[in-house]
């Protein structure tokens, strides 16, 4: 198959870090983006808010991720955002306030 390049896995990067923005601005809630990638395009994403892993992506071909157009970008990052504001909306009430 093929390698993936640094700048692939930067741009596979930064999709979900937008997502973890989007997520601070409606919630008020910091985001951590921890993302670990072999060379060989497989690996993990996830996004933390408080305690809870709001998303998580395992990819085992990253050298085949992308999008065909903008718009399909932007449902998939919409349909992403609203499935972390359901995970944590249901963990929430689980974390202890310290």
């Amino acid at each position: 198959i093929a390698e993936i390049d640094e700048m692939m896995s930067n741009d596979i990067k930064k999709i979900y870090k937008a997502i973890a923005l989007s997520f601070e601005r409606q919630t008020g809630v910091d985001c951590n983006v921890i993302m670990e990638m072999s060379h060989e395009g497989f690996g993990r994403c996830a996004v933390i808010a408080d305690r809870i892993c709001i998303v998580n992506k395992y990819f085992k071909d990253a050298h085949r991720f992308s999008y065909r157009t903008l718009e399909a970008l932007f449902e998939d990052g919409d349909k992403t955002l609203q499935s972390a504001m359901d995970i944590y909306a249901e963990y929430k009430p689980c974390i202890k306030q310290n």
